[in-house]
């Protein structure tokens, strides 16, 4: 009779459940994080003046004990300015916490704004220039593993020997 071992299948089962909520166990549950994402990318949001940061952005609300009763949290309006001049501002957001923790917000650029295409490029040379930056890290970690492995190989102390015409190196 052939033994089916189920405990290792179990096993890896609830670790990838356990990683797919990792983030939320170690959520703190008096902070709302709303990601904000902007088409086309590239944006910079401001609340009440003062710059948030570029799109997308996660920004972090404080939950009162009101909010947790009321069951969401209302958030001030955003302005939100792309690099052609065109902006928007959002209507006052109602983030309902039976949602989670962790939001979602989109922002559209107006369509009815001129240079579009100047967003568009913008937020493409923003995704080009993240490549890149990724692109250059690899290869400096590669480089660095490989300086490792060759210095790690790398003999420590060599002799040379010379019979006759005949030199004879051993490097230990």
């Amino acid at each position: 009779m052939a033994h089916v071992n189920i405990v290792q299948p179990l096993a890896a089962a609830a670790l990838l459940a356990l990683t797919a909520c990792a983030s939320s166990l170690f959520d703190d549950p008096s902070t709302l994080y709303v990601s904000f994402i902007c088409n086309p990318q590239g944006s910079t949001i401001y609340q009440d003046g003062v710059n948030m940061g570029s799109c997308p952005t996660t920004l972090q609300y404080n939950l009162t004990d009101e909010d947790k009763a009321n069951g969401y949290k209302l958030l001030k309006r955003l302005t939100t300015f792309w690099v052609s001049g065109a902006s928007t501002t959002t209507p006052e957001i109602t983030a309902y916490l039976k949602n989670g923790l962790r939001q979602e917000y989109h922002i559209e650029r107006p369509r009815n704004v001129p240079n579009h295409d100047t967003d568009a490029n913008y937020a493409l040379n923003l995704e080009k220039n993240q490549i890149l930056r990724e692109q250059v890290a690899a290869a400096q970690n590669q480089s660095a593993s490989i300086t490792v492995e060759s210095q790690a190989a790398a003999p420590r102390h060599c002799t040379t020997n010379r019979i006759g015409q005949t030199s004879y190196t051993n490097c230990y």
